[in-house]
């Protein structure tokens, strides 16, 4: 602190004696200067006390030495007020923040109070801080800031204050420049900025709750609550927070966070307390379950109903849906259904489908997502049936009175004469033969007052369910049919026939009734009159016997067969048969217990004999059919005991068959162990399903042991299976050191390392290289005399050429699917035959392994 004295005249310098000085409070003064010259009117004196830059002690002074250039002293003064002429200073400055953790204003703390003032150009913020306007109050002045930032830890934000004019205090002095910038102290307060609820394993659910702070923080975590349970398992990082849970489920918990107590920033700072403040969830919606509906009421799906976890938007611009054998609508494909459900339409297939249930597949999407924005992740579900059956086929026998069924899936039902309803006919039921959870029964009739092709019957209605209780709501007849059908056709160069069968057991008379479009140019044959088919026997239409002179034709025609035909009796419908493209040698077979005789799967390719010549003949024509017995093949890219790594893989199944592979029978089940036997796992997606291969994504499999079951049907129904073990690496390679001291060489002398290097490799599957190399610069390589070498293990004596060292493992498969370690232990040594100038030698050790899966 400095005191200027004004004298009325000169006085002598050498007359002046500090102990004569005093200021009220008791301050004395510590030294004196001259002002501007020798002996004149003003001095200065000096004190280590300090006091605001506004006060205006008293002065005392004692008489006694200090005179005047005539040697007069000058008298005693007593509480002489002296006059403010100091500038103020910035003692400090702090930065506060919002509520909404934004900078919003700073407080510069000046040495005294400041005239108001609204000039705020004396002030220099960094890092984009600006200012909005300015507020004097008393010592301060409170700086309002343009709302930006997003930080409240005031670590890298500086102020600077250059005076001007503008900044003064009440007494009108100048506010000091400090030239040098001041670090803002903190004063902002931590904020909570984002609280999400995560599933880190991508299992669709809630594992870890994750806060992230305005800043860096300290101290106690423990007094955080989720829904009133205490947490432990916690971990704080910086200004990250992160609790494990597993007590939640679904992928929108409603989860609320409380704290209390003295969580802080670097500053000291506290993060305020919370009170059950709602989670935001970040997880991706999951498939929970998907439907097969009818919604045309004609007993062929068309409707795939999708159930999510939780509710949805609509945005399907971005969204697509592959479902296994069927084609998607064109025209309304997707269709918000309630709020977490979506409807795919379909088109129908040719059949009566309704026990088939597709594996359906997310397989593209950007747009799709629930109300927190977390967007649906490609998925795989297999549909549940929700379509109740039907009777598909119907057919009567005239002579014993029964009439025989085929239903479009299995019953669970006991089914009794009141279980069906008859329309157009006057006979009635009088008893049912049905063998429980099977898909056809018999019928005995009282009469047979049956309408072939008139005549319709239906499962009575509210009466019968399948498998899965879906139950026929109301009633849907089909046409009765009667006992002949058309059971072989042929069609290649020379060779052309059509084979009637009757599968009754009485004869049924065949007169006059008309083979559609069975001639050229796709006119109708018309069989003569008298014409009757025995019991169980065969009526054969060619056109001639060249190949097949040991069989009777009933008809010789020039049959020109070049689409569907149609048998009909009059005007009535006795069966059809679907036209194929004819493969050379090869005639079409109807499959027994096939309802649908115009849908490929009910047709078998039968070649057995060739060219139907009388050396080769085997049972067809005129004959029972041939039955197929021969199983499809199948062939995979995966084998047992394969190893993935840890990443998407691409699973392919090819298949054939010697008849036809019916690729609605797929089915692909994803197993993981679980320590005790395998369970389902749906972390895989359907690529793309044909008539010879089908292709699964398995999209980020966990290190496990897993289990890929895949089977598939041919039109004939026999099966093939294939089961793949298989496993999911967690290859790791690491160092337990960066750097190896081999202190101070010594002439002809041998230096070991101190330590050692241990390279450890954890995998599952034992085959790698392990390859180590070294690159020497202003030194010499190994000559199994001086220099570098090393060894293997730590007690190892045999030096070892390490200029180029490879370690192989071979396949060594860990089935326990416990990962197996394999350590390296390398001693370094050196050694010189002369001494070397004073260096830091360095020598480069690289460190590779390559992976052989």
């Amino acid at each position: 602190m400095l005191y200027k004295y004004f004298f009325s005249e000169s006085i002598l310098d050498n007359s002046i004696n500090l102990n004569d000085f005093s200021i009220e409070w008791i301050w004395t003064p510590t030294s004196w200067e001259t002002w501007m010259s020798v002996d004149d009117n003003i001095f200065i004196l000096k004190f280590n006390d300090f006091w605001d830059t506004s006060s205006t002690p008293k002065l005392n002074y004692t008489k006694w030495s200090l005179t005047d250039l005539s040697w007069k002293k000058l008298e005693n003064i007593s509480n002489n007020l002296s006059i403010d002429k100091s500038s103020p200073r910035v003692l400090n400055a702090e930065i506060f923040a919002n509520n909404s953790w934004i900078f919003n204003k700073i407080e510069v703390n000046f040495s005294e109070n400041i005239n108001s003032t609204t000039d705020k150009t004396a002030f220099v913020l960094n890092n984009w801080l600006t200012i909005n306007s300015v507020l004097i109050s008393w010592n301060k002045a409170i700086l309002n800031l343009d709302l930006w930032s997003v930080n409240t830890d005031s670590n890298w934000y500086n102020l600077l204050f250059t005076s001007n004019s503008f900044w003064k205090d009440l007494a009108w002095n100048d506010a000091w420049s400090l030239w040098t910038e001041i670090n803002l102290a903190d004063k902002a307060k931590p904020v909570l900025i984002s609280y999400d609820i995560l599933d880190t394993n991508w299992d669709f659910v809630a594992d870890k709750v994750k806060l992230v702070l305005s800043e860096n923080m300290s101290w106690s975590l423990a007094w955080f609550l989720v829904n009133s349970w205490s947490l432990s398992n916690w971990n704080l990082e910086d200004n990250k927070i992160t609790f494990d849970i597993s007590w939640v489920s679904g992928t929108a918990p409603n989860i609320l966070l409380s704290y209390t107590w003295n969580l802080e920033d670097n500053n000291s700072n506290k993060l305020d307390n919370i009170t059950n403040l709602t989670l935001n969830e970040k997880i991706s919606p999951k498939i929970i379950n998907s439907y097969t509906l009818d919604q045309s009421g004609n007993w062929k799906i068309d409707w795939i109903e999708i159930e999510f976890s939780e509710d949805i938007n609509s945005d399907f611009s971005d969204f697509n849906i592959v479902v296994s054998w069927y084609s998607l609508n064109n025209f309304s494909t997707y269709t918000k259904n309630w709020n977490n459900k979506v409807i795919v339409s379909l088109n129908e297939k040719q059949i009566f489908d309704t026990e088939i249930t597709p594996l359906i597949s997310i397989n593209l999407n950007s747009s799709l997502k629930d109300l927190s924005q977390n967007i649906i992740l490609l998925q795989s579900n297999n549909t549940i049936d929700k379509v109740w059956p039907v009777i598909v086929w119907a057919r009567f026998d005239n002579i014993d009175k029964k009439m025989y069924l085929d239903f479009s899936e299995n019953i669970s039902t006991n089914l009794n004469n009141s279980s069906f309803a008859l329309s157009w006919a006057t006979a009635s039921i009088v008893n049912t033969t049905f063998s429980s959870w099977s898909n056809f029964a018999v019928l005995e009739l009282n009469s047979t007052w049956i309408d072939i092709w008139v005549s319709e019957i239906s499962f009575a209605w509210n009466s019968v369910w399948d498998m899965l209780w879906n139950k026929q709501l109301n009633t849907y007849f089909s046409k009765i049919l009667g006992w002949v059908i058309i059971n072989e056709i042929m069609s290649v160069w020379g060779v052309k026939y059509i084979e009637l069968k009757n599968i009754s057991s009485s004869s049924i008379d065949i007169s006059n009734w008309t083979i559609k479009n069975a001639l050229w140019n796709w006119s109708d044959y018309t069989i003569p009159a008298s014409q009757t088919i025995l019991a169980n026997n065969y009526y054969l239409i060619s056109t001639n016997n060249t190949y097949f002179s040991w069989i009777t034709s009933n008809q010789i025609v020039s049959l020109n067969i070049n689409s569907d035909i149609i048998l009909k009796n009059w005007n009535i419908v006795i069966d059809s048969a679907l036209y194929q493209v004819w493969e050379n040698n090869t005639s079409l077979e109807r499959l027994k217990n096939c309802w649908n005789w115009l849908s490929n799967i009910c047709w078998y390719k039968a070649v057995w004999s060739e060219w139907f010549t009388n050396n080769s003949y085997k049972w067809t024509p005129k004959s029972d059919n041939i039955l197929d017995v021969i199983n499809p093949e199948i062939t995979t890219n995966i084998v047992d005991n394969l190893i993935l790594p840890i990443w998407n893989y691409d699973l392919k199944y090819n298949y054939n068959d010697n008849i036809w592979v019916n690729t609605w029978s797929i089915n692909f089940k994803l197993e993981k162990w679980d320590w005790n036997d395998f369970v389902t796992n749906n972390l895989f997606t359907t690529w793309s399903v044909d008539l010879l291969k089908v292709n699964y994504i398995l999209s980020w499999l966990n290190y496990w042991k897993y289990k890929a079951t895949f089977s598939i049907k041919d039109t004939s129904w026999n099966t093939q299976n294939d089961v793949k073990i298989f496993y999911v690496d967690d290859f790791s390679f690491s160092l337990s050191t960066w750097s190896i001291n081999l202190w101070e060489l010594k002439q002809n002398q041998l230096i070991q390392a101190q330590d050692n290097v241990i390279v450890t490799i954890k995998t599952l599957w034992a085959w790698f290289d392990f390859i180590h190399n070294y690159q020497i610069n202003e030194l010499w390589d190994w000559d199994w005399n001086i220099w570098y070498w090393a060894c293997e293990w730590v007690s190892c004596n045999e030096i070892q050429n390490y200029k180029s060292k490879v370690f192989s493992q071979t396949k060594e498969l860990q089935t326990s699917w416990e990962l197996k370690t394999y350590n390296y232990i390398i001693k370094y040594w050196w050694k010189i035959d002369n001494f070397k100038e004073a260096w830091n030698y360095q020598i480069n050790n690289e460190y590779k392994v390559n992976v052989k899966y």
